[in-house]
């Protein structure tokens, strides 16, 4: 495979979620923000009055999702590596036992076994 310049290995696999899990720190962070600057909207009310706390509740709520969409997307990034490094060794590991039982001769083996 790696005559073709891709190759999955352990190495590259754990190399992609690394790289994965270093972006995660970033959104991680970016729902911690969130979640204080929602809480700062007590601080917007004034002499009893709230039109500015109620203004940036409205700007807030339609917001702070985003972090969390942002942290599931990269979840299902880390899994479709993980599905797609699980699915190409499975299709390794059936080539390999199909070649092998057609080349008995080679090996003088029982088919499927190594």
């Amino acid at each position: 495979m790696s005559d073709y310049g891709w190759a999955v290995t352990p190495e590259n696999v754990a190399a992609v979620l690394t790289a994965i899990d270093l972006e995660g720190d970033a959104f991680e962070q970016a729902v911690r923000d969130s979640k204080s600057l929602t809480e700062a909207e007590a601080s917007l009310v004034m002499s009893g009055r709230r039109e500015m706390a109620d203004a940036w509740h409205s700007f807030m709520s339609q917001r702070d999702l985003v972090p969390g969409k942002l942290i599931a997307l990269i979840a299902a990034s880390a899994q479709g590596v993980v599905d797609g490094a699980m699915i190409i060794a499975t299709g390794d590991d059936r080539m390999a036992l199909d070649w092998q039982a057609q080349r008995t001769d080679l090996f003088g083996l029982t088919p499927g076994v190594w």
